[in-house]
């Protein structure tokens, strides 16, 4: 009883109340929602976690050894549908990803094209790219060189060698 206390009190940083309950917001970048956006970084935390589960079952699905990887991309779908409804473009691309192969889902190239766009939207380079290359199997070859061109714009240089001439584009495309 006689111990002493070493503890001091100190001033409560601006926004400590908010950030303890929950509440703090911040702006949001490359993912979930647009630049600028506020949203409770609860939230964002909560999509991350949504989009990780999803990576863990389609992590697991991927191995050689699953007798279970059916249910497990239905899983993946699952969350990645969960981050992808509160616009995280990573999700968004994955569930393209799912639809364009048939992962967990039915096949189905326009749905998997209309999560593209979405993330493609939202500034999400690889879905730029998956975005240039369907539109190069349609031999729309504006509409892809406009999507390559975004997706370098942000260092994917992949996208470099689609729109010279390389993987099945002209090389009279003008870039």
């Amino acid at each position: 009883m006689g111990e002493k206390n070493n503890f001091a009190l100190v001033p409560r940083p601006p926004g400590a109340l908010e950030k303890a309950s929950g509440r703090e917001t911040h702006p949001v970048r490359h993912g979930c929602g647009h630049a600028g956006t506020l949203i409770p970084e609860r939230v964002n935390a909560e999509t991350e976690g949504w989009v990780e589960k999803g990576n863990s079952y389609f992590d697991s699905a991927t191995r050689d050894d699953n007798s279970n990887s059916k249910s497990d991309y239905i899983e993946a779908v699952k969350w990645y549908r969960k981050a992808a409804e509160r616009k995280h473009a990573k999700a968004q691309c994955f569930l393209g990803i799912c639809y364009k192969s048939g992962w967990g889902v039915v096949e189905d190239e326009g749905e998997a094209v209309r999560w593209y766009h979405k993330a493609a939207e939202s500034g999400y380079a690889d879905a730029q790219r998956y975005l240039g290359d369907f539109y190069r199997d349609q031999e729309d070859y504006v509409e892809a060189v406009k999507w390559y061109r975004k997706a370098a714009e942000q260092g994917d240089f992949s996208c470099q060698d689609r729109k010279s001439g390389s993987a099945g584009m002209p090389r009279t495309i003008a870039y």
